[in-house]
């Protein structure tokens, strides 16, 4: 239990508490409350997306917002009528580890909620957002983007790409010391390139 806050955990838990943030110094109180509740949105929506997969499943973590529970939010809709589930591939590279690919193919937006569509962005986003997506050990670090193997187009804007990739990986992949960006190795993107034709064609 986090006494000054009043916050009460299981077996176990964390808590992030921010404090004295700079960035909202000076506003007046009623113009701070639209900027924090904006805020506050965006990093719901970022936190739900990038570590969906930590919320999923029998492991799954719980995560809060002001005592307020998160619902995570797979952005392939696995769940919804009309996705479609493509091929995957499996192969494993010479300094260890393996890489996963997987292709999905989003519901058209017609057998979409209104729900979903707002959690995708609505219809210009889900063009926009098609392409790869890529997660070191479960964390979502690249949420769209083709990375120069094709172009964005409403041919493919219901194609998604998920790629997994393990942290043993991190220096071949040149992800970042906040683990926020990396880089497609060349050998990884020819296999990219021969997989990602049948989505594109299927969406």
């Amino acid at each position: 239990m986090c006494s000054k806050f009043n916050i009460e955990f299981g077996e176990s838990g964390t808590a992030v508490i921010w404090e004295n943030i700079s960035k909202y110094n000076g506003y007046p109180i009623a113009e701070l409350q639209a900027i924090l509740g904006q805020d506050l949105v965006s990093l719901k929506s970022y936190v739900r997306l990038h570590f969906h997969k930590f919320m999923e499943g029998k492991r799954a973590i719980n995560f809060y917002f002001n005592f307020q529970k998160l619902d995570h939010f797979d952005p392939f809709l696995r769940n919804r009528n009309g996705y479609q589930e493509g091929p995957s591939q499996k192969f494993r590279v010479k300094k260890g580890g393996s890489i996963e690919l997987r292709v999905h193919i989003l519901p058209h937006e017609s057998k979409l909620t209104k729900v979903d569509l707002d959690n995708l962005g609505g219809t210009d986003q889900i063009t926009a957002n098609q392409g790869l997506y890529v997660y070191r050990a479960n964390r979502l670090i690249i949420s769209g983007g083709w990375f120069g193997l094709t172009r964005l187009s409403q041919l493919g804007k219901l194609a998604r790409v998920e790629v997994n990739v393990p942290t043993s990986l991190d220096e071949e992949w040149s992800t970042d010391v906040k683990k926020s960006s990396l880089e497609i190795p060349h050998k990884v993107k020819v296999k990219l390139r021969q997989l990602i034709r049948e989505p594109i064609k299927r969406s």
